[in-house]
């Protein structure tokens, strides 16, 4: 099934080899640093969300702060989740490509993308079914 997936699917990398050789040759610390700058910008970015959001939403009333202190704690969740996924499927996909099987890491990407739209979907049918529960249950 692997290989039918890699014949249809994948497409042969032209730089697979040149990215191949920069994670394994290059020196550690400046491609840490290269890796991490999107990394951290993306998280300056929410950061910086998360502070306008709850400014903004305090100009309507205590009320509306507190209903985004409950729903930060849901989003925590959603996070922890994300980063689940995230975490273990990037271990899985460097194992592979340090051993230069391109294809199969392409294999653990798809499949880690879609484990993530269908936990998405989960959670929303749960969320929305058990709503009332979920929101006395976070403190609201």
């Amino acid at each position: 099934m692997g290989e039918i997936y890699m014949k249809l699917f994948v497409a042969p990398s032209k730089n697979s080899a040149e990215h191949h050789s920069r994670m394994t040759e290059a020196p550690v610390g400046p491609l840490i640093i290269s890796l991490a700058i999107p990394t951290i910008i993306s998280m300056l970015v929410t950061t910086l969300y998360n502070t306008a959001d709850t400014y903004f939403v305090s100009q309507l009333g205590t009320s509306a702060s507190g209903a985004v202190g409950v729903v930060f704690s849901l989003m925590a969740i959603f996070q922890a989740i994300g980063f689940t996924l995230g975490m273990g499927s990037g271990s899985m996909i460097a194992r592979v490509l340090g051993a230069g099987e391109s294809g199969t890491a392409s294999v653990y990407g798809s499949t880690s993308f879609f484990s993530a739209i269908t936990m998405g979907i989960i959670l929303c049918m749960g969320g929305l079914l058990f709503l009332d529960q979920l929101m006395t249950l976070l403190g609201s």
